[in-house]
C-alpha cells in the first residue's frame, strides 16, 4: 500500500466500520486527502508565497460536477488570495480511488463562465450557461477547453452573484430565474441547433406567480420543471418545502402542487413532518431515478445547522426522511455522478458549536448500486486502509476489469 493513504473515514466515528467495509445506502465517507503523497502544486501571483498549493483549501461560489471516477470544481474564488475579489480560473480535479487532488491545464476561461451554473451533459461533458452564452467543456481530456457558442435572440442580462438555473429537454436549455437585478419567474429557452434564445414565460402576467422568490433548485422530470426551496427577496422569508413550484413545459403554465408529509414521522410543533424551512443546503436529482430529489443539510434561519437528509418523489410528492450519518454541515455543494453516488464538498462544518470551513469530500450511495460498484468501493476501502498486503497498482494483475483501472488517476 501506498504511504500516506488515510482513506475512508465513517462521519459517525463507528470503529466496526472504521475497520470493515459495510454498504449501506446514505451511509456517508469522508475521504480525507494526504498531500504528502500528492507533490504536485502551482505558483501564482495572486497567492501568497509562503503557500503551496497542492489542493482547493476555501473554495466559494464555485461549481462542482462528478463522473465516476473523479469530483471537478470549477471557478469560484479562493480564501488564499490576497485579493477576495479574484476569480480562480482553474478546474481542480478529485480522484476517488487515489484520493489526490490535480488542477488541470486547461483554457478558455471566462469570469462569466467560472460564476455560472453548470450542466452535466452524458458521463464527462459540461456546459455552462450564463447570461445569454454558453460553453462546452470535456473534462475528460488531459488539457480541456471551454468551446464558447455564440447565441441571438433576446436574453435579459444577470446579476453575476446570483446565479440562474437551467435544464436540458429535447435540444433545448430551459433558464429559470437569477436576479436583474430584480428577482422574475421568467422563463427562456435556448434551441440548442440555432442557438437562438426565445422567451417561454412572462412572469408580468399571470401576476398569480411572479412571486420575486430566489435561491431555488430546479429539477425537470416527464416534461415539467420542479422548484424546490425558495425564498422571498424583499422580506427574506423562506417559504420551506410543503409547496413546490412546477412549470409544464407542454401547456406552458405555471401550477403549484402541495407535497405530502412523511407518514412514518411524528408530527412536532413547527416542523409537522416535513423538511424544517432552511436556506444554504443542496439539493440534487438521482440520475438513474429522475423521480427523487435529495435534499441535504443546510442552514435553519441562520440560527440552527442541520445534518438531515430527505428524499422527494416527484411522482407522488411524498416526502421521506433518510437516516443518515452526515454531520452538520451549510454552504456546501453537492454534485452526482451518473451511477447514484452522490459527492459533498467544501461548505461550513459544526463542530463543537464552532463553524468552521472546510475542503472535505464526503460521498454516500443514495441507493444500490449494481454488485460491481460495490466491490470497486470495497477495493478501494482496504487498499486505502492497509488491510490486505496490495496497493492500486496491482489491481490489473488481480483481475480488476478495465472499466474500473480506468478510473485511477496516474500523475504524469
Amino acid at each position: 500500500m501506498a504511504e500516506g493513504f488515510l482513506g475512508f473515514d465513517y462521519c459517525d466515528g463507528d470503529k466496526y466500520h472504521e475497520q470493515y467495509y459495510v454498504f449501506k445506502p446514505f451511509k456517508f465517507f469522508k475521504l480525507t486527502h494526504n498531500p504528502k503523497i500528492d507533490p504536485y502544486c502551482f505558483d501564482t501571483d495572486d497567492i501568497d508565497e509562503d503557500i503551496n498549493v497542492k489542493f482547493p483549501l476555501v473554495v466559494k461560489n464555485y461549481r462542482p460536477v462528478c463522473d465516476s471516477a473523479n469530483l471537478y470544481i470549477i471557478g469560484g474564488y479562493d480564501d488564499r488570495l490576497l485579493n477576495d475579489e479574484i476569480v480562480m480560473k482553474v478546474i481542480w480535479k478529485f480522484n476517488f480511488a487515489t484520493l489526490t487532488w490535480c488542477r488541470l491545464t486547461s483554457s478558455g476561461f471566462e469570469e462569466a463562465v467560472l460564476l455560472s451554473n453548470s450542466v452535466m451533459l452524458g458521463e464527462h461533458k459540461v456546459l455552462c450557461q450564463t447570461n445569454g452564452s454558453f460553453s462546452i467543456c470535456d473534462l475528460a481530456k488531459e488539457n480541456p477547453t471551454f468551446q464558447h457558442f455564440p447565441t441571438t435572440g433576446f436574453f435579459p442580462e444577470i446579476n453575476k452573484f446570483n446565479g440562474i438555473c437551467s435544464v436540458i429537454h429535447d435540444n433545448h436549455v430551459y433558464t429559470y430565474g437569477g436576479r436583474i437585478p430584480h428577482v422574475r419567474h421568467d422563463i427562456y429557452r435556448l434551441d440548442l441547433k440555432n442557438k437562438v434564445w426565445d422567451k417561454q414565460y412572462d412572469s408580468t402576467y399571470p401576476k398569480k406567480y411572479d412571486l420575486g422568490l430566489y435561491t431555488r433548485d430546479i429539477f425537470l422530470f416527464e416534461s415539467k420543471i420542479y422548484s424546490i426551496g425558495v425564498r422571498d427577496n424583499p422580506t427574506e422569508k423562506i417559504f420551506g418545502f410543503r409547496d413546490v413550484y412546477v412549470y409544464c413545459i407542454n401547456s406552458n403554465r405555471f401550477e403549484v402542487k402541495v407535497t405530502k408529509p412523511d407518514p412514518f414521522l411524528k408530527r412536532k410543533r413547527g416542523h409537522d413532518r416535513y423538511p424544517i424551512e432552511r436556506i444554504a443546503h443542496s439539493c440534487i436529482q438521482l440520475p438513474n431515478h429522475p423521480n427523487l430529489i435529495v435534499l441535504i443539510g443546510g442552514l435553519h434561519y441562520e440560527e440552527d445547522v442541520l445534518n438531515d437528509v430527505w428524499m422527494l418523489n416527484l411522482q407522488t410528492l411524498q416526502w421521506k426522511k433518510v437516516k443518515s450519518n452526515l454531520p452538520k454541515i451549510y454552504f456546501h455543494a453537492a454534485a452526482v455522478s451518473s451511477l447514484g453516488k452522490v459527492v459533498i464538498y467544501g461548505g461550513t462544518l459544526q463542530v463543537y458549536e464552532s463553524d468552521e470551513d472546510n475542503n472535505n469530500v464526503f460521498v454516500c450511495w443514495c441507493g444500490i448500486p449494481k454488485l460491481k460498484e460495490i466491490c470497486w468501493d470495497a477495493l478501494l476501502f482496504y487498499s486505502h486502509k492497509g488491510v490486505y498486503n496490495y496497493s492500486l497498482s496491482d489491481f490489473p494483475s488481480l483481475g480488476v476489469p478495465n472499466e474500473f483501472i480506468n478510473r485511477i488517476h496516474h500523475r504524469k
